[in-house]
């Protein structure tokens, strides 16, 4: 029914903890979930066979060694035994109404986009160390401790074969990719379904000590400035959460209201085949007028 997919970091510490609990919860998902871990490094081959999962190496990188997404999403697509694809960031912890979810969506809609809001939680032991009652334990510790996750901050995609099509070469694990892939799904026409109100979907905190040439304190540098780059006129109008379409909920799919009707003329307008040309012919208009006001502000300051 599913292939999931990640790319895990090395697998040392307490990302290496975060990961293998992720990876514990998709591995128990039954027997109709696809899991393949993709890339290079450390322990992701070991721990693909500790797990009983799929491994796929020969991953492409940029010059700091970060995977590309275009490189997973195609070798991921290439190795999938299923229809229906999973991408997830390999911190992420899924349970059982997590498939569900999708399978109900399945049996409505033929293409899709997947995703929906995680919650923060704080772990920092091998999930196995609690016994067979980690998975009510956790939920316990999510419900009282949890935080939900920003709506621009989006960890997992599931999608259709045919839904999203090429990626550009986005580095993984850095700004505004995610964004990206909405914009992709409402260019194309295809729903944007969230599942947040069906699913608990756990993202284990953790640090950002793996960006390369790191400023602040998360993961902004040189590799989310390249994010950013491919993401041409739009990278000043990131999509989020907030911009799905469709709701999942126990009765079906709702259609989401138009609420803010100023951000959604605005995600309209984007996702309009029409605005790259446009930008393309108005902004050297823009920029001609812009120096002719400050020529003309400078001349009145001098005069």
């Amino acid at each position: 029914m599913l292939t999931i997919f990640a790319v895990p970091k090395p697998f040392k510490g307490h990302v290496g903890t975060i990961q293998r609990n992720a990876i514990r919860s998709w591995a128990q998902l039954g027997p109709h979930c696809q899991v393949i871990l993709c890339g290079d490094e450390t322990g992701c081959r070991e721990t693909a066979l500790e797990f009983s999962v799929e491994y796929v190496g020969d991953i492409e990188r940029n010059e700091f060694g970060t995977p590309l997404l275009s490189s997973v999403f195609q070798r991921a697509e290439e190795h999938a035994v299923h229809g229906f694809l999973c991408y997830v960031n390999a911190d992420l912890i899924l349970f059982a109404d997590f498939v569900k979810a999708v399978r109900r969506v399945t049996e409505i809609e033929r293409r899709f986009l997947l995703v929906g809001r995680t919650l923060d939680v704080d772990v920092q032991e091998e999930l196995t160390d609690r016994g067979d009652n980690w998975e009510v334990d956790l939920r316990r510790r999510a419900a009282e401790l949890g935080t939900p996750r920003p709506a621009d901050a989006i960890d997992f995609f599931v999608f259709t074969r045919d839904a999203i099509g090429l990626l550009p070469p986005f580095a993984v694990g850095r700004p505004s990719w995610d964004n990206w892939m909405i914009y992709r799904a409402l260019s194309r026409r295809v729903p944007v379904i969230d599942i947040s109100s069906s699913t608990l979907v756990i993202h284990q905190s953790h640090g950002y000590e793996h960006v390369k040439q790191q400023r602040g304190d998360r993961w902004e540098g040189p590799e989310g400035d390249r994010n950013r780059a491919l993401l041409g006129v739009y990278r000043r109008n990131l999509l989020s959460l907030d911009d799905a379409t469709y709701r999942l909920t126990p009765t079906g799919l709702v259609r989401i209201p138009a609420g803010n009707l100023k951000r959604r003329m605005r995600t309209a307008y984007l996702v309009s085949p029409m605005v790259p040309r446009a930008l393309q012919v108005l902004r050297p208009a823009y920029r001609a007028m812009r120096s002719l006001q400050q020529a003309v502000a400078l001349r009145m300051s001098s005069g």
